[in-house]
């Protein structure tokens, strides 16, 4: 007989499941203590724009037959419009100077990016300064992470290049501004703090606030000291820039705004989330062939549109079939080629850069593929990628052969992806797999430093997350718990991990507790998420009314029924605040509950 609150359950399920474990909320509150909330996306219209007026890009057009003269001419004619622009009389400064920094080894789509985002540049009358290896002498640039130079090196622009500037715009060399309406009053948006760094959040289950692959900063003191700040607050061996950003969030928040995620970035990946109104398109993450394919065709719009004498296409022409369309066409061509090397070169002569590319162009194909509906072809992808890891590895092995820390920690990462999207296999499949893993992690764990200690005790958590995950399909709930409980017990354990990491597993522990009727274990890591949640960002971000909306059904289950319609309310408050839609599936439910315990006026709230 089905149960008078199967319905319940099973959405109780979806949300603290599917809604976190996937990390689709997006950003929308600026910091901790802002009770104003920002638009989740950017949906400013793109206007009507030509580019009539960019004589020195438009020289370029005819210099791109191959990316090396591109290159050659996008150094030469951004160093000649930016000498027009800042050689005004010293009352006429520019407002704002955007800057990069592109080593030899990128600029074969570095090039592309870069040209149509200098053709914006000098359409707005912004200089452009590229920085390349030839210009950073006297800049104190990290050696071993090439993504925390950014802050050097917009700090060497400040201070050197443009110090009567008022602001800095940073574009990483893989992001193309698409918008050329977009001017610098768009960045400025009300803030009651007066911040002086504007960056986008980012999103997609990443374990970091924000995206540096663009940023705004003021050029005044506040805004030195901020990026003197970023430089120093961690030891760059053991964080990336954006989780140094995440410190220093806790405890400057008001010194940053937070834009939308896709303010002037892109949602990850393009090629399936990609908007309509993105003023840039960011391609983290991706090959270089991909990144050249698209990032040519954007300037080619540019240049197309000035030849003709007519205004731009919107975006430049660029869509996400597009984008999608050039990720199996350009990634399937480069999983074959690294395939056939892998399988035909000797185990004593293995590359490990050939297995990294194969993987990293392949998790891109599989990601195309899936969400182009053709899920089998995904699913043998996967399947094949991950036995060329497993087989490669235990090659090595027979050879005793050295297995590289970062080759054992690419093939745990694929591991769990793979766990993760299983269908139809085996329970003694996916233990086996889940076996290795903790093997692979023994090891790691025995070899790598104190400080990286954190991370892999990390990964040591996702397995076991990903191990319930799989037990959830199979509604093997207790089990599930169990794994989950598991990963939560790891994170914990270790005292560099960041607690918003627990997030994710304490919410689906929490939702599976619940499944089970166990509702008074449930609550205290209900409470945790929402502390946890709350000091992270603030009291209005959608997030949060996913987890009141699963207290509050879980309160319900119980026969808690105040406290149920108080949670509800409050999630109420938070999608209202947000934005969310009247008939939307989370404010429907919230109804659907309210209803259920007899709340009056229902109809009349909403």
């Amino acid at each position: 007989m089905r149960s008078q609150y199967a319905d319940i359950r099973i959405f109780l399920l979806f949300v603290s499941v599917a809604l976190l474990f996937s990390q689709q909320e997006r950003l929308l509150v600026v910091a901790t203590d802002i009770t104003t909330t920002a638009t989740g996306t950017n949906t400013s219209p793109q206007l009507e724009c030509r580019v009539d007026n960019v004589p020195h890009m438009a020289r370029c057009c005819g210099e791109r037959s191959t990316a090396e003269e591109l290159w050659r001419c996008v150094l030469r004619e951004t160093k000649a419009f930016s000498q027009e622009i800042m050689s005004a009389p010293d009352d006429n400064h520019p407002e704002l100077v955007v800057v990069s920094y592109v080593t030899s080894n990128i600029a074969g789509y570095a090039a592309y990016a870069l040209a149509t985002t200098a053709a914006w540049a000098e359409l707005r009358g912004y200089p452009l300064k590229i920085y390349t290896e030839h210009d950073t002498d006297d800049i104190d640039l990290d050696e071993y992470d090439p993504r925390w130079n950014k802050v050097s090196v917009a700090k060497h622009a400040m201070t050197h290049w443009a110090p009567k500037t008022q602001s800095v715009l940073w574009v990483d060399a893989d992001l193309a501004a698409l918008d050329f309406t977009t001017t610098l009053q768009d960045f400025l948006s009300p803030n009651p703090y007066d911040p002086v760094l504007y960056i986008c959040a980012e999103t997609m289950g990443s374990t970091t606030y924000t995206n540096s692959g663009s940023f705004l900063v003021k050029n005044n003191a506040k805004g030195l000291e901020l990026l003197d700040l970023w430089w120093t607050v961690v030891d760059r061996k053991l964080h990336s820039d954006q989780q140094a950003l995440d410190v220093i969030l806790s405890s400057h928040d008001s010194w940053i705004h937070v834009l939308p995620a896709n303010f002037f970035n892109t949602y990850p990946p393009a090629m399936t989330d990609f908007h309509e109104t993105d003023r840039a398109v960011h391609l983290m993450g991706s090959t270089t062939r991909y990144r050249a394919k698209i990032f040519s065709s954007t300037f080619d719009e540019v240049c197309s549109a000035h030849e003709e004498s007519r205004p731009v296409r919107h975006q430049l022409g660029l869509t996400r079939e597009l984008l999608l369309e050039s990720a199996i066409e350009i990634h399937g061509k480069e999983y074959d080629e690294f395939m056939v090397v892998l399988r035909n070169t000797d185990i004593y002569d293995f590359d490990e850069k050939v297995l990294f590319d194969m993987e990293r162009s392949a998790k891109a194909l599989e990601q195309a593929l899936r969400h182009s509906g053709n899920k089998q072809a995904a699913q043998k992808l996967m399947d094949d990628v991950y036995r060329e890891l497993v087989s490669t590895c235990r090659r090595l092995r027979r050879r005793k052969l050295p297995l590289s820390l970062s080759l054992i920690e690419r093939k745990v990462q694929v591991m769990m992806a793979y766990i993760q999207k299983l269908e139809g296999s085996s329970l003694e499949h996916l233990l086996d797999i889940y076996e290795e893993g903790k093997e692979d992690l023994q090891f790691l764990i025995k070899t790598v430093s104190l400080g990286q200690k954190g991370t892999v005790i990390t990964y040591q958590a996702s397995i076991e997350e990903s191990l319930g995950m799989a037990y959830i399909a199979r509604k093997m709930f207790g089990e599930a718990i169990e794994a989950q409980l598991k990963a939560v017990e790891l994170l914990e354990s270790h005292e560099t991990i960041q607690p918003h990491v627990r997030l994710k597993p304490l919410g689906i522990l929490a939702g599976l507790l619940c499944q089970v009727n166990r509702h008074s274990e449930a609550m205290p890591h209900f409470e945790k998420v929402i502390k946890m949640e709350t000091k992270r960002l603030g009291k209005n971000h959608q997030s949060l009314g996913n987890h009141y909306l699963n207290r509050g059904i879980c309160n319900f289950m119980a026969g808690n029924s105040s406290i149920a319609r108080r949670d509800l309310l409050e999630a109420k408050r938070v999608y209202t605040a947000n934005g969310m839609p009247h008939d939307s599936m989370e404010l429907q439910r919230v109804r659907d509950f309210l209803h259920k315990i007899k709340v009056t006026g229902v109809s009349d709230e909403f």
